[in-house]
């Protein structure tokens, strides 16, 4: 691979994958609506089910970030228990970039079908993407207002015990080691 510079810039010709990580041990949902419970042994925290659960999670897009490229949410969880059954998880959320004024209404996207099987077994760490979210026109510093939730009356979410939360992360491309000014990736 090679790199290049512009505008004194340091640029990966090809953009790389990584993750913003949200590990459950450090998202507090205390005080939001239908608040997720806290596994008092491990720290992850426990979506019920017959309930909507919800974690919320702020998220700054760093300045490593391919400005505008795809963002790709998922979950890192586990079953309580053997049980058979799927779950649905979902993610809403709000973008408001430096200076905007965040807009009114959620957007949502999820998904029930796991990246990596849950093969109905006790603890195994299972892996479901949600879905994309499209960034055109987006720039670094952003930010991203979302509510992480299990939704107990989607069609799909068929297992009737607890699941762990290990992580939330969102796969992004980037492009940088950072960005030549303070809040802005290029200035023109």
């Amino acid at each position: 691979m090679s790199n290049n510079i512009i505008r004194g810039y340091f640029n990966l010709d090809t953009p790389q994958w990584e993750d913003l990580r949200f590990p459950a041990a450090s998202i507090n949902p205390t005080g939001v609506t239908g608040a997720a419970g806290r596994d008092a042994d491990f720290g992850w925290l426990t979506f019920a089910y017959n309930t909507t659960q919800v974690a919320a999670v702020q998220i700054q897009l760093p300045h490593s970030w391919k400005e505008g490229s795809t963002l790709r949410p998922h979950v890192h969880w586990m079953k309580t228990t053997s049980a058979s059954g799927g779950v649905y998880w979902q993610l809403e959320y709000r973008w408001v970039g430096i200076g905007d004024v965040m807009a009114g209404s959620w957007t949502a996207i999820g998904s029930s079908t796991p990246a990596t099987s849950d093969s109905d077994t006790q603890y195994k760490h299972v892996i479901t993407e949600l879905g994309s979210i499209t960034a055109v026109g987006k720039t670094v510093s952003d930010m991203l207002v979302a509510k992480l939730s299990r939704v107990h009356d989607n069609a799909a979410d068929t297992y009737g015990a607890a699941v762990a939360l290990l992580e939330f992360d969102i796969h992004y491309h980037v492009d940088s080691f950072g960005s030549n000014y303070e809040y802005y990736k290029y200035r023109p």
